[in-house]
């Protein structure tokens, strides 16, 4: 009976894509229209042999899966029908009202009944046709034959289908009506979908079979939802307020439900009642508990998240009924497993379509034979790819994990087993290509045992590709023996952090392929690798043992490295990284040298960036200079007693195209020579004595300088002096200086490339020359100069098109800004003496205005009450905050 109905149902779904509707919208859409013919004569052709397999079925569980598979790919075809017939009737639904698509554009942004585009649709339907495609292929070998010469026909009865094709359409214009009623109402005004609104609506879409409301601001979903017999996909997925459901036992066909990232607690407990639920989300939900007698849900094939409960109905068993699972599962709540034996009723082991499963112990687990047990019987499935366990607190693993029959699993997720003294033996799963290893907190030796039972014919961890070793506190070794030599042929990356007591990174491993090495917070390691021969990027960080670099990295091909808090680290020696592409050094406090040699450096070819962050210590850079003719970027931050900029810059860094110097405090002179012509971006920050100096940098003589930011001294009165900037300046940026009391009009004249000026923090700064000669500026802004009273009239540039005015609490009032036609957005924030816009107006360019802490001003702009309302209330949009 169950094969005759899914031979209906083969039937009424290919009529629907028979149908004009869907034709059309195929053609009209320019989707192509081959995909659709070629799901059809899949269809037809799986058709065929269905009477055979029903029978076959009975002694053949390959057939049983087999009509299984089928049976799901068929129900997704409907599924997909259902969202193109939607689009179809919206776009019917715009054709005949034309009031429609105003409205439609302000209420779906909250009321979607389909949102897939275009592409996304020929993706969906390609990913159909591969699957009905491999279900036909797979006929032959299971020898399923045709019994008749002909396709079976039956008829369709009304109501089967949301979207039908002939004149004699059943329940359309009642869902037209409704569906047109409450997308025209006044109350639909794109701000919130009301429940009663949604209530009204519902009773008259009694064919409804499609119901999308994701991303709404729900609350509650009203009790007539209920009363839609024939839904079968409910999306209520990333509405955010929607804490509850009603009672939804009456919807039998629904076949869809996702309640992803909504705030719902608790389901209904007539959810058991939903006998044709295939799909159930609740990703991101703050579940409490899963319903009761979820068990009878027996088609459901995807749930996400399980959490276990204590009582009999809620338990692990019921797991066990839900036969066709399959995707990803996560198993929450472990330790409320009364009984190992509960966990076996779960039949994990014959759930063979799982691909990802992940098992949490969320609370404390104080008898660890139990958890054994209880872990024991939670063997998956070999077809298992993903596996993750969390939370386990027994003493050793069972003997499943890391069984060589479990050829299958490519990622391996173990954390939090805290109880654990050892690694389970891994090293034999043939696709492991992903192991992450967290929190043993009492593993102390990682050897043999973690390799498993080594052969000359079969290599530990043949497939391994990234391995990471986090939170283990008491790991001192990592040892290997003449067996495991070989091991991770494959290894591309490698990430060990937080084992501060281990002494020895690596053991005597080839790792041929090894490109990426982390080594973070091993607080004892004083030497980080041996030599691997490929390695290109080496991040170390936290290891507050190691003294310098090993010898051994001469003989790397190594292009990044980045050093930080290391303690004892005295030298970092770029004479002996001739590949090295980039190099950063972050608060090593002992570091003295960049060099292992007095002489100088010999040519870094390949270095493009070079940052050295919170070294007190280093005083001078290697003697002659930095010969790095294809540097770009050189970062020096916080090197306090850094006396001098690398010697001749000029000549020696030919590419410099960004240099940014902050709180290097005693460095006083520009280099001889100047700064590389090259140099596009200049930040100097906190340098009393550089800035001080600042008319012998030669930037006149910097041709592609277009950016400058300058910031926090004490020292500077008025900036900029003229001559000082190119004028190919683009963008500068004025901030922190604490005694400015001039913008220097003669230093920023003939600045007529500028298009962004910022000026920050300049608590001295009473007042802005005029600025109209700055015919390219486009965004300027004035933020924290708490002395500016006023703006000259008439000193903007009309090139203007954004200003914002941010925290100048002595501001009286607004400069006149009529004549900046190319105003689009102005923004003042935190001017309380500022009680009204400019007699003249606002620009009628200006799209967007923003008023924060202003509260005269504010009140004043107040939607049709305000005195200045008439000024602004051509602006779209409009943002007023007390």
């Amino acid at each position: 009976m169950a094969e005759a109905f899914l031979s209906a149902f083969f039937n009424v779904v290919l009529e629907r894509m028979a149908s004009r509707q869907v034709v059309n919208f195929f053609r009209g859409q320019k989707v192509n229209n081959r995909l659709l013919e070629r799901l059809g004569t899949a269809m037809r052709s799986a058709s065929r042999v269905l009477d055979d397999a029903e029978e076959k079925q009975i002694t053949s569980t390959a057939v049983w899966d087999w009509l299984a598979e089928l049976k799901d790919a068929v129900y997704k075809a409907d599924d997909f029908l259902d969202a193109i017939a939607y689009k179809a009737l919206r776009q019917e639904l715009k054709a005949e009202d034309q009031t429609f698509i105003c409205h439609m554009q302000r209420f779906l942004s909250f009321f979607n009944l389909c949102k897939k585009g275009l592409g996304e649709i020929e993706e969906e339907l390609k990913v159909l046709l591969q699957d009905l495609d491999r279900l036909v292929d797979r006929t032959v070998a299971l020898g399923l034959i045709s019994r008749t010469g002909k396709e079976p026909s039956w008829p369709k009865t009304p109501g089967e289908t949301s979207l039908v094709d002939e004149r004699g359409v059943y329940g359309r214009d009642d869902d037209k009506e409704a569906i047109l009623k409450l997308l025209l109402s006044d109350d639909a005004n794109g701000q919130s979908l009301d429940a009663s609104m949604l209530s009204c609506s519902t009773r008259k879409l009694k064919h409804l079979r499609y119901l999308d409301l994701s991303g709404s601001d729900l609350v509650t979903l009203p009790e007539e939802v209920s009363a839609l017999l024939n839904l079968q996909t409910l999306i209520l997925q990333l509405c955010y307020r929607l804490a509850s459901l009603p009672d939804l036992g009456n919807l039998k066909q629904l076949r869809r439900l996702n309640l992803e990232r909504t705030r719902i607690e608790r389901l209904p407990e007539s959810l058991e009642r939903l006998i044709n639920l295939r799909y159930l989300n609740i990703i991101g939900t703050p579940l409490k508990e899963m319903p009761p007698h979820i068990g009878q849900l027996t088609k459901l094939q995807t749930l996400n998240y399980f959490l276990v409960g204590r009582q009999s109905e809620t338990s692990i068993k019921e797991l066990g009924k839900l036969r066709h699972l399959r995707g990803d599962l996560h198993i929450r709540n472990l330790q409320n497993v009364v009984n190992a034996r509960d966990a076996g009723e779960a039949n994990l082991k014959g759930k063979k379509h799982l691909d990802e499963l992940r098992f949490t112990w969320d609370g404390d687990t104080h008898d660890p034979q139990h958890v054994t047990s209880t872990m024991e019987k939670l063997e998956p499935n070999r077809n298992v790819k993903d596996l993750q366990i969390d939370g386990y607190g027994g003493i050793r693993f069972p003997e499943w994990v890391g069984e060589s029959s479990f050829s299958k699993i490519v990622s391996l997720e173990l954390s939090r087993c805290t109880n654990c003294t050892s690694l389970p033996p891994l090293g034999q799963l043939a696709s492991l290509e992903v192991l992450s290893i967290e929190g043993f907190d009492k593993v102390v030796t990682v050897g043999s045992e973690f390799y498993g039972h080594c052969t000359a014919m079969k290599k530990p961890f043949e497939s391994l590709k990234t391995l990471s070793f986090r939170g283990m506190p008491d790991w001192r070794e990592w040892i290997s023996d003449k067996g495991s030599r070989e091991a991770f042929p494959l290894l591309e990356g490698l990430s060990i952090k937080e084992c501060p007591n281990l002494t020895k990174a690596l053991p005597g491993h080839n790792l041929p392929r090894l490109t990426s090495l982390i080594i973070e917070g091993c607080e004892q390691l004083a030497t980080p690798l041996p030599r691997i021969p490929r390695l290109l990027s080496l991040d170390v960080s936290g290891c507050h043992s190691l003294e310098s670099l090993p010898g051994e990295i001469v003989q790397m091909d190594l292009e990044g490295i980045e050093i930080k808090d290391c303690a004892s680290l005295k030298c970092v020696a770029l004479d002996l990284l001739p590949k090295l592409n980039s190099l950063s050094i972050f608060n090593c406090p002992d570091l003295e040298s960049l060099c292992a040699h007095e002489r100088p450096l010999n040519d870094l070819t390949s270095l493009h960036s070079l940052s050295i962050w919170g070294c007190p210590k280093l005083v001078s850079f290697p003697k002659g200079g930095l010969p790095a003719p294809v540097l770009t970027r050189l970062e020096l931050n916080h090197c306090y007693n850094l006396k001098q900029l690398p010697e001749s810059m000029h000549s020696l860094l030919p590419s410099l195209e960004s240099l940014e110097i902050r709180g290097c405090l005693e460095v006083e002179l520009c280099p001889e020579g100047g700064f590389p012509s090259t140099l596009q971006s200049l930040e100097i920050r906190n340098c009393n004595k550089l800035i001080a100096g600042r008319m012998q940098w030669g930037l006149q003589t910097l041709p592609s300088l277009s950016h400058f930011k300058i910031s926090w001294d004490e020292n500077v009165e008025s900036f900029p002096e003229e001559m000082l900037l190119p004028s190919s300046l683009t963008s500068l940026t004025i901030y922190g200086l604490e005694h400015q009391k001039y913008l220097d009009y003669k230093g920023l004249q003939h600045l007529t490339s500028l298009s962004t000026l910022v000026i920050s923090y300049c608590s001295m700064l009473k007042s802005l020359p005029r600025l109209h000669h700055l015919t390219s500026l486009t965004r300027l802004e004035i933020s924290n100069c708490p002395l500016i009273e006023s703006m000259l009239e008439e000193g903007l540039p009309s090139s203007l098109s954004f200003l914002r005015i941010d925290s100048c609490p002595m501001l009286k009032s607004l400069p006149r800004l009529q004549h900046l036609t190319s105003l689009r957005e102005f923004t003042i924030w935190g001017c309380p003496l500022i009680e009204s816009m400019p007699e003249e107006g606002l620009p009628s360019s200006l799209s967007t205005l923003s008023i924060y802490h202003c509260p005269t001003l504010g009140e004043s702009c107040e939607k049709e009450i305000g005195k200045d309302w008439p000024k602004v209330s051509h602006i779209p949009h409009i943002r007023i905050c007390p």
